[in-house]
């Protein structure tokens, strides 16, 4: 009898297919060449704050300003793009642009070593083609680089639950340590290890042997202490500009209570589908469909290489099909997987499930920013690959080494290796995608569109200000300052309460609509905005200028929804009255 053959290694094709979705992920976090700005409150702090690099004492001299907003991973890195590509907001932009590109390979291994062959590459090109993961990348702001840090810190989690030994317990606790130099919620890594720890004590009987328990927990603490010392620099500073308890009642004061978790949810859901423009996620799932060429599979037999080549063509694509809801309301897919997820005898399959359940849970209490869900994006990333990868015994079902669940657990939703049950599953959740999509609105918006009109609008101000005028009073979002910096002298204003007096008619002033609107919560151009201004000021220019759609959706978070918000925030260039104008 002839021995039935091996499946050919394709390792080496998939790394080779990563690299390439890579390449094609850096050109859509890249594009338009120059094109790109900053338009975002946060950005201008930290694009000020990374002037650390040019100044004498260096990182000694960073500014405490930072401490609100966040630690100082993201500005020490601009920093250093400062010193390298000099100071600019190409540079500052380029920090993202890269770390939102290295995280494109990291998700593939994390993906390739939870599912195997198959998953990295598609995983990769979830990534690769994510609207919001390409919005925030193309940004000045912490969340591309947090989430390349927070995947490492779960990747470094993940060996540490399979092997506890001391030295992955200090490579786990470097990597959360950094995780939370980039967000002041980079320490959940850690917890989603800890909680997935005890878990898998609970429900694995080889877990609960007392000198595994022992082993863990003692190492883990090992990786705490780790990460602490990590962190213990930033905190100190901290105390010495304030002191932490103060930075902790001003992050509890944007989270919500139980009432605020659904509307959150809610807004948080249209925020995905309004940074999701179907003209790149369609050809990333297209893309994905080249799985079934790229990994086969593992099993030896008809799914592996003998199914017809029509077959192949129309599973791919009803896969990518099927997987659009999901791509773009991804909390259905976890839903539907994580009673199966935490069920599992891998540990990394465990994790991946406690990650997917902790951020359901917490996300939504904290104020609708749409940034705050990447993370969540991410391991959805990974459970699309595995319903797209497990093909042979149900996409729910795996033959991975150590994935393998109980047979108790088999009638656990999510787990039953039966094929028609899984599509059933997989209908139902597009058609609990269709009842809750409301926004008929997002593909209007361009997601690759230029975001430089900010630094257009203040380089037109430069141009028409006359000779004469000797400085700005300004009431502006932090990156107009940043821009402005150097080419006039800059006063500037507590508030527009601060501006209702002109003064010294050499001294003009700027007026972004977006802080007045943030100040009265009303039209910038009503009673309590630019009328009461005029007054005493003259405008003499209104320069437009349109707000990249992350910026917009912190602006206005009900801006996702249609015909809501208005996406243009004018600056307003005004000069003191004279006595005859005034007349």
């Amino acid at each position: 009898m002839k021995p039935a053959s091996s499946p050919p290694d394709r390792s080496r094709v998939e790394w080779i297919a990563v690299a390439v979705v890579t390449l094609v992920g850096f050109v859509l976090r890249t594009w338009p060449v120059g094109g790109l700005g900053l338009t975002h409150f946060d950005e201008g702090i930290y694009a000020l704050v990374a002037s650390w690099s040019l100044l004498p004492r260096g990182l000694g001299g960073i500014d405490p300003f930072l401490i609100p907003y966040a630690p100082p991973g993201y500005p020490i890195l601009g920093g250093l793009a400062y010193a390298v590509l000099g100071r600019s907001d190409g540079a500052m932009i380029a920090v993202s642009q890269v770390a939102g590109t290295l995280t494109i390979p990291v998700v593939a291994w994390l993906g390739r070593r939870t599912f195997g062959p198959g998953a990295g590459f598609a995983s990769a090109t979830f990534c690769a083609f994510s609207g919001p993961h390409i919005a925030f990348s193309r940004m000045a702001l912490t969340d591309a680089s947090f989430l390349l840090a927070w995947l490492i810190a779960i990747g470094a989690g993940i060996r540490f639950l399979e092997k506890p030994g001391a030295l992955r317990a200090i490579l786990m606790g470097l990597a959360v340590g950094l995780a939370q130099e980039f967000k002041y919620n980079g320490w959940l890594t850690g917890g989603i290890v800890v909680v997935s720890a005890i878990w898998g004590i609970l429900v694995r009987p080889e877990a609960r042997k007392m000198g595994s328990i022992f082993r863990t927990i003692g190492r883990g603490l090992l990786g705490g202490l780790v990460a602490w010392l990590v962190v213990w620099p930033w905190y100190r500073f901290v105390e010495n500009h304030g002191g932490y308890s103060a930075l902790l009642r001003h992050q509890q004061s944007y989270l919500g209570g139980v009432r605020d978790w659904w509307p959150h949810f809610v807004i948080q859901a249209e925020q995905s589908f309004a940074l999701s423009d179907l003209r790149v996620v369609v050809p990333g799932l297209m893309i994905v469909c080249l799985t079934k060429w790229i990994a086969p599979g593992d099993h030896p037999g008809k799914f592996a290489g003998e199914t017809r080549p029509i077959l192949r063509v129309m599973g791919s694509i009803w896969t990518g099909l099927g997987s659009l809801p999901f791509f773009l309301a991804p909390y259905w897919l976890g839903l539907m997987m994580i009673p199966g997820l935490l069920g599992w005898r891998s540990a990394g399959i465990r994790l991946l499930g406690v990650w997917w359940l902790i951020l359901t849970v917490m996300t939504p209490f904290y104020h609708p920013y749409a940034r705050l869900w990447l993370p969540y994006h991410a391991v959805n990333w990974m459970l699309l690959s595995w319903l797209i990868t497990q093909r042979s015994t149900g996409w729910f079902g795996s033959k991975v080494e150590g994935t393998k669940p109980d047979p108790a657990r088999l009638d656990l939703l999510g787990l039953v290796p039966v094929n028609w049950i899984s599509r059933g599953l997989l209908i139902a959740g597009f058609v609990l995608f269709l009842l809750t999509w409301r926004n008929p609105a997002f593909p209007q918006r361009v997601l690759l569109a230029p975001s430089d009109s900010l630094y257009r609008a203040t380089v037109r101000v430069s141009e028409i200000l006359p000779k004469e005028v000797q400085g700005l009073r300004i009431l502006v979002r932090p990156p107009v300052t940043y821009y402005l910096t150097g080419r006039v002298p800059l006063y500037p204003a507590s508030g527009s309460e601060s501006l209702l007096e002109s003064g010294d008619p050499r001294i003009w002033a700027l007026v972004d609509s977006a802080i007045l609107r943030s100040e009265s919560g009303q039209d910038p151009r009503g009673g309590k905005g630019l009328d009461r201004l005029t007054k005493n000021w003259e405008l003499v220019e209104e320069l437009p200028t349109e707000p990249s759609l992350p910026t917009l959706l912190d602006l206005d978070p009900g801006a996702a929804r249609a015909n809501s918000g208005d996406p243009n925030y004018p600056l307003w260039l005004l000069r003191p009255r004279t006595v005859k104008a005034a007349r």
